[in-house]
């Protein structure tokens, strides 16, 4: 807990704000503030104070989440399994099918822009992403933006078709753009139906697809920082040992 708080404490150099590509307390405020003691079986009052994949019930016990094949209704299961309608299972490895990226092991994501969804591992910075939660720690996935409009998009489901000439958006084709002319003619139409056959009705301003235009990768991330003046200092209860009155708690 100590280390957690010495990380958002400014620098000794004195600095108080300044810009980095991850929170510099990231790592060390990763980890629970207690680590449970208490084995399965035993009485707690909050669980914390059990160990690792245990949680208090309702009698006050510490009592082990569900392993793998066991009912998961309610509650999560132990570390390394995700509950599959309500059964425990395995979390799957790289290139299993996938719904959820709570269904692939740590590291990985469910990519939903694949033909078939499958667990990927995060991508590293500099190569392509699918959005926010796709790249490794300390990335973020930079997005492209839609042609013809100032909105962001990671692929071209998030953007609209448009016109050639105004990038107004088109959602029924070339008639969307303005009046077209009836082929040899100088009749306007808006559909080959307006033409005598075998003229047809063309359209000057074309409607182009849906485009996202750019280089969408995992880029490194840049934070604006504020760092605290005393953390430590305020809070006394953790300069000493373990924490009084936690049964079968101790600190990292």
């Amino acid at each position: 807990m100590n280390a957690c708080l010495q990380a958002i404490v400014a620098p000794d150099d004195g600095t108080c704000a300044t810009i980095a590509a991850m929170l510099p307390w990231a790592e060390p405020c990763l980890e629970d503030a207690w680590t449970g003691t208490v084995a399965t079986g035993g009485q707690c009052d909050f669980g914390f104070e059990c160990v690792q994949d245990n949680v208090c019930n309702s009698s006050r016990v510490c009592t082990a989440l569900p392993g793998d094949g066991m009912s998961c209704v309610n509650q999560a299961c132990a570390t390394g399994l995700y509950c599959n309608i309500g059964t425990c299972r395995p979390q799957l490895a790289d290139g299993g099918m996938c719904t959820s990226t709570i269904q692939c092991q740590k590291g990985s994501f469910c990519d939903t822009t694949a033909p078939t969804r499958t667990c990927t591992k995060l991508h590293a910075l500099g190569e392509k992403c699918a959005g926010p939660g796709t790249c490794a720690s300390g990335g973020t996935c930079l997005p492209g933006t839609c042609a013809g409009s100032p909105f962001s998009c990671v692929n071209a489901d998030g953007c609209e078709a448009h016109c050639a000439d105004d990038n107004s958006p088109c959602f029924f084709g070339d008639a969307d753009c303005g009046a077209g002319t009836c082929s040899g003619t100088t009749t306007t139409c808006s559909s080959n139906l307006g033409c005598v056959s075998p003229a047809t009705c063309v359209f000057p301003v074309k409607c182009l697809p849906a485009e996202c235009v750019g280089d969408v990768v995992c880029a490194e991330q840049h934070l604006a920082i504020d760092y605290c003046a005393a953390a430590i200092d305020s809070v006394p209860f953790f300069q000493g040992g373990a924490g009084q009155g936690q049964r079968g708690a101790r600190q990292p």
